[in-house]
């Protein structure tokens, strides 16, 4: 149990960690973001994962489109998955989305 938003230093590696719910709330606090990204890198393994759940906005929203921007700038990569048709939005909408880590 860690919090993604201070500085983590642990040598141990994971090959996932889930951060359900967490992105969300940081709205744009990019200096909060600055630092989830790089924890997140350190304790991932080569092709480790991040399990994320957006169950509170909408994924084409500015805040979660900028969230996506500030992770993804080093090593980092976006994948979607588990989409829906939202009849309320009138288009398909993302209830579940991860990051890979990319090879060194």
């Amino acid at each position: 149990n860690f919090n993604m938003f201070e500085p983590i230093n642990l040598n141990k590696k994971y090959n996932i960690i889930i951060v359900s719910n967490m992105i969300e709330y940081l709205e744009k606090n990019k200096q909060k973001l600055i630092v989830m990204r790089s924890n997140l890198e350190k304790l991932l393994k080569d092709d480790g994962i991040v399990i994320c759940s957006f169950m509170v906005n909408d994924t084409q929203s500015k805040n979660f489109l900028y969230q996506k921007e500030i992770l993804t700038q080093n090593k980092l990569e976006y994948q979607t998955h588990y989409e829906y048709y939202e009849p309320l939005l009138g288009r398909i909408n993302e209830s579940g989305y991860s990051y890979k880590l990319k090879k060194n």
